[in-house]
């Protein structure tokens, strides 16, 4: 009997061993792939701030996490034109085309062009990049307005801020950026450019990520709100960067679609403070350092305890800014898309171009929410800003007429202009009309998600 009873300890005592052996190989992938914040706890990716150095990423490259199998995978993200992605781009990085980072769409009262991409569109763009649950983003880029439009989409569409990271000095030439520490020792002379491996396949979706973060972005209805003195410990910060435009100077905008139409008119948002984007680096190279760009904020009345409404003329300048915050400092930001080409665009003044009716609650033409307004067409009764004006396209669901869904717009016909559902409807309507927020948060509660993709299964 106790012979037996000394066998069945030692077979007990064997199997515990394997188990507990067995057990330790299964506990990384508990510990990575159990539980619904695991994307938001990257291992080896780990940074201070979203902002990372040339060395960094080449610490990655050598570790072999770039394009990796594994699941701290890294994925460097060129944001650029194909031109300049196809002339050289960094051993790996995968192409995006800016252009993917904005789109036309209904908000308010008319289509506005450079809004949010679409949830949809979001992942084709997942997908095509290969991107999973364990993911880090690195993105670079030959511009920062490019590069910085993708770090605020994806920050919008609930991507965790520690997985998405921007290289410093992205694909510039100047001091301590990457072609200038790395390019001249690396197999390729300069970029390279030999095409990344094909992606991973993956069905993550934007639904995956389980939050959409619509606090990072401001609607027409909420800057409305803010110009009207409703909104608390917040700031709007106009980072056009020319001085002319914020003081109303005619023609100043620009182009807003065509080559030559101008928004209806000039001037800034009610309460906004001006800065200029390219306050936050150096000569568009390297970023400054963090107590250097706070200190362009702190004399415009903005610190860590307030909210920056930033806005620019197109939706591009502003995520520049937009990154400096929420990317380096960790301060609180939001970004009105829409920005001046919306904004300026929304006049009753019909003699000056403005197509909205008289008592449109979506007129920001007056002076409640606008300063020094100056309208571009026969401004002063000069002829040289004699400019062409931008007519609002309304939605063509309402009204006869098509609207395209990207490039040149097929304007809806002039009967649109007196719709009531869409210019003569209650004040009430100003604080509901965010109609892309919430076809958004629409998207995110429908279907399922994918499966997260390679590296985000498994367990014992």
């Amino acid at each position: 009997m106790e012979v037996k009873n000394m066998e069945r300890k030692t077979k007990l005592a064997r199997l515990a061993a394997a188990w507990l052996a067995v057990c330790a190989l299964c506990l990384p992938l508990l510990l990575g792939s159990c539980g619904d914040d695991e994307y938001e706890k990257p291992l080896t990716t780990q940074t201070p701030t979203a902002l990372i150095s040339p060395a960094t990423l080449r610490a990655w490259m050598d570790a072999g996490l770039v394009n990796g199998e594994g699941f701290d995978r890294v994925i460097i993200v060129d944001v650029n034109t194909s031109a300049n992605y196809n002339t050289g781009h960094i051993p790996g990085a995968r192409f995006l085309d800016y252009t993917r980072m904005s789109q036309h769409r209904l908000e308010g009262p008319a289509v506005s062009s450079t809004e949010m991409v679409t949830g949809e569109n979001m992942d084709v763009i997942i997908r095509e990049l290969g991107i999973t649950k364990n993911t880090t983003l690195v993105f670079t880029g030959s511009a920062y307005w490019q590069m910085s439009r993708a770090y605020y989409t994806f920050r919008y569409w609930g991507f965790p801020k520690n997985r998405l990271k921007v290289l410093d000095g992205i694909n510039l030439t100047g001091a301590n950026t990457w072609r200038a520490l790395y390019a001249p020792v690396l197999p390729d002379t300069d970029y390279g450019t030999d095409a990344p491996p094909p992606a991973v396949a993956t069905a993550y979706s934007v639904r995956d990520n389980g939050t959409l973060r619509n606090d990072l972005r401001i609607s027409l209805s909420e800057m409305i709100d803010y110009a009207e003195g409703k909104v608390s410990n917040a700031l709007a910060i106009d980072v056009r960067g020319a001085t002319t435009s914020y003081a109303g100077t005619a023609g100043s905008t620009g182009s807003t679609f065509g080559a030559s139409d101008q928004p209806v008119f000039e001037g800034h948002i009610n309460g906004a403070k001006a800065m200029t984007n390219s306050d936050v680096y150096v000569t568009a190279s390297i970023f400054k350092d963090p107590a250097t760009i706070a200190g362009y904020f702190t004399p415009l009345g903005l610190d860590s305890t307030k909210t920056a409404y930033l806005y620019c003329k197109v939706g591009f300048l502003g995520p520049i800014v937009f990154f400096a915050l929420d990317g380096i400092l960790g301060w609180p930001a939001a970004f009105y898309d829409g920005s001046w080409t919306q904004w300026g665009q929304l006049s009753a003044n019909a003699s000056m171009g403005g197509t909205l009716a008289a008592n449109s609650p979506w007129r920001t033409d007056t002076a409640s929410r606008s300063e020094l307004i100056v309208y571009n067409r026969d401004w002063n009764n000069d002829s040289t800003y004699d400019y062409a004006i931008e007519l609002l396209s309304y939605d063509g669901s309402k009204c006869s007429g098509t609207l395209a869904t990207s490039g040149a717009i097929t304007y809806s016909p002039a009967g649109c202009d007196s719709d009531p559902a869409l210019l003569g409807a209650p004040e009430s309507l100003v604080s509901s009309g965010n109609q892309i927020e919430g076809d958004d948060m629409e998207y995110m509660k429908s279907g399922s998600g994918g499966s997260g993709g390679g590296g985000g299964s498994g367990g014992c």
